[in-house]
């Protein structure tokens, strides 16, 4: 009788291949995971932006913030000169290309452009461009706040269209 030790060839290569198998299933996910986590990311500080600004509003009536959320209106929603710093955690948000802000992320600060009041329909939106999951070029999402429904966020369905980008 002849004492076997160690795998043969066969059993080697179908433990290669199941491991393969299962690391392309895995890989995408994380890859669409990393993606998912910042339009997220995004949507939060939309949500924390319209808020900061709906209470700014309310106290600040001759002094209405609309627009681009950038160095001035961060500077006006940090103040707390009047007892009260309306955007809660600064130290999140952070300067981004052509005086806009947004929140930071793990690579630096998000591409991502708030707006408060953009039309007749829109309390708030944010555009944001992230690198597409295959890392072939960067896509474009629309998030934004209807004011007839602000509890709800909604994705805006053309997103082929970055422009402010």
């Amino acid at each position: 009788m002849i004492n076997k030790k160690g795998f043969t060839l066969i059993e080697v290569v179908v433990v290669v291949l199941v491991i393969a198998t299962l690391a392309l299933l895995v890989v995408p996910s994380f890859k669409n995971s990393t993606l998912t986590n910042k339009m997220e990311k995004s949507k939060v500080g939309l949500v924390e932006v319209t808020t900061a600004v709906k209470l700014y509003n309310e106290v600040n009536s001759n002094d209405i913030l609309t627009g681009s959320f950038d160095r001035e209106m961060y500077e006006k929603l940090i103040d707390s000169s009047q007892g009260y710093a309306y955007l809660q955690s600064p130290g999140r948000w952070g300067e981004g290309d052509s005086d806009f802000y947004a929140l930071k992320d793990t690579d630096g600060v998000m591409n991502c452009r708030y707006t408060i009041n953009p039309d007749a329909t829109k309390l708030s939106q944010v555009i944001c461009q992230f690198d597409k999951v295959d890392e072939s070029g960067t896509e474009c999402y629309k998030f934004y706040i209807e004011k007839t429904n602000p509890a709800v966020i909604k994705k805006e369905s053309n997103q082929e269209d970055c422009s402010g980008f």
